[in-house]
């Protein structure tokens, strides 16, 4: 028999959802809309393979899906969760320009109402012929006359997504509504959802170019006239934490305080399943792994303040590590506060309070 793709392009499908036997149609989540997105799509394995999206404009509102197709394939429960207030429908695969609401969380829409919310918004950078999306969250009254304080949010690891249209109530939210400060997030190189080229990038060179698309985000916000260039912060935590430090090597004029929550130090000493994955065997790839330690060429803020959080039971990250990257760090002029969590592995949610206070402060 003959292999054939039912579907082609520089977009992914995220998720199988269910297979029409009946009328061999396989249904599916993918981001061929865009990569933001995740829209419930439809294709025919018969013919020309006919594609169809479900929930392209479905609901106003509704840019990202997450779905549940019953076994025989008539209907599907939908999960619409953002950019607007998330809701719960049901779709009846026979007539998909029609739906039911099974819940749409009227005490949150009204409690929302009452108050100021935050803004957001999506814009695409250009760095090394990669377009790359970055999500700034505004403050409620949010005026580009006025200068805000800027915190580049640096998360997840290879292969994550930070930048969606999921409605979101968290800690970035806190802080644009709380404390007058424009929070982004930046999906660079190697980051999920946009495609095989985008995700290789990182392959035997973790630190480099998804560092540096990092920068170009920081040097693009810079220049915006409601950023005030003194208050401009990173945070990062785990791979993004590795990142944050190894951006310190580069960006020393423009980062004024840095947060760095259980980040990796040194890939020799973290969890071999993860870095043997992208930079290879230690044996075998010593100059990978010596290019992406963050202790090399460590310039520090030059003046600025820089936090470290980790756990003393983590793992994956051993304390000697960090050990390191505290004493080079220290021989510098920056402002070092380093907190070990007792008996702590990977760190809690509760404890992104310490590195927010530092930001702030």
């Amino acid at each position: 028999d003959e292999v054939r793709h039912l579907t082609s392009g520089d977009w992914e499908v995220t998720e199988l959802l269910a297979y029409d036997e009946n009328n061999q149609i396989i249904y599916f989540l993918s981001t061929e809309d865009a990569a933001e997105q995740r829209h419930v799509y439809s294709v025919s394995t018969l013919g020309l393979f006919p594609r169809r999206c479900l929930t392209c404009g479905l609901k106003e509102g509704c840019l990202f899906f997450a779905a549940d197709i019953n076994p025989d394939a008539q209907h599907a429960v939908l999960h619409c969760k953002g950019p607007g207030v998330p809701a719960v429908l049901l779709l009846s695969l026979d007539d998909v320009d029609s739906y039911f609401i099974l819940e749409n969380n009227l005490p949150l829409r009204s409690a929302l109402e009452a108050k100021k919310r935050i803004q957001t918004e999506i814009r695409t950078i250009s760095n090394d012929d990669f377009e790359l999306p970055l999500k700034l969250i505004y403050p409620p009254d949010f005026t580009e006359s006025f200068l805000y304080g800027l915190l580049l949010v640096v998360i997840g690891s290879p292969g994550g997504q930070a930048v969606t249209e999921e409605f979101g109530l968290d800690w970035a939210s806190v802080l644009a509504g709380s404390d007058q400060v424009v929070v982004a997030r930046l999906d660079g190189r190697g980051s999920g959802s946009r495609g095989q080229r985008v995700a290789q990038q990182v392959h035997r060179r973790l630190g480099s170019v998804d560092a540096d698309d990092q920068i170009a985000a920081l040097e693009y916000l810079s220049k915006l006239p409601f950023i005030d260039r003194t208050r401009v912060g990173v945070f990062g935590e785990d791979y993004g934490g590795f990142l944050a430090l190894t951006m310190l090597k580069s960006t020393v004029e423009l980062i004024g305080c840095a947060a760095a929550q259980a980040p990796v130090t040194d890939w020799s000493m973290y969890a071999s399943a993860f870095s043997e994955r992208y930079l290879g065997s230690p044996s075998t790839e010593e100059n990978s792994y010596q290019a992406s330690r963050v202790l090399s060429d460590m310039k520090g803020l030059q003046g600025g303040t820089l936090f470290l959080a980790s756990g003393t039971s983590e793992c994956k990250r051993p304390l000697p590590a960090l050990g390191r990257a505290h004493q080079t760090l220290d021989q510098d002029r920056s402002q070092l506060h380093h907190a070990d969590l007792p008996g702590r592995g990977t760190l809690p949610v509760h404890a992104q309070p310490h590195p927010a206070d530092s930001i702030l402060n």
